[in-house]
C-alpha cells in the first residue's frame, strides 16, 4: 500500500489529505486529545534527536496543547497553502 508509485483517488489515504471534511473530523479527534498523550508522544521522541532538547520539548507540547483547538480553523484560514484541499 505504502510503496505505491502513483496515488489512487480511491484511497482513504489519499482522502485524507484532499478532502476537507476528512481533515476536519481527524482535527477534531486530535481536539479531543488530552495534554498527558502530547506529553507520552513528545517523550517518546529519541533523546539522541536534538533538536528537540528538553526544554524545546516542553514547548513542543504546549505548542500542540493550545494549537489542537484551533487547528482546523488555521487550515481554513490558510486555504492557499492547500491547494489539493477541497470541500467534501
Amino acid at each position: 500500500m505504502f510503496d505505491k508509485k502513483e496515488p489512487d483517488e480511491d484511497s482513504y489515504y489519499f482522502q485524507l489529505l484532499t478532502d476537507s471534511t476528512e481533515v476536519g473530523f481527524w482535527c477534531d479527534r486530535l481536539k479531543a486529545l488530552p495534554k498527558f498523550v502530547l506529553e507520552n508522544a513528545v517523550a517518546r521522541i529519541p533523546v539522541r534527536i536534538d533538536p528537540p532538547n528538553a526544554d524545546e520539548r516542553w514547548k513542543v507540547v504546549e505548542f500542540l496543547d493550545r494549537r489542537k483547538s484551533s487547528l482546523f480553523d488555521d487550515i481554513q484560514k490558510a486555504k492557499h497553502r492547500f491547494p489539493h484541499l477541497v470541500a467534501g
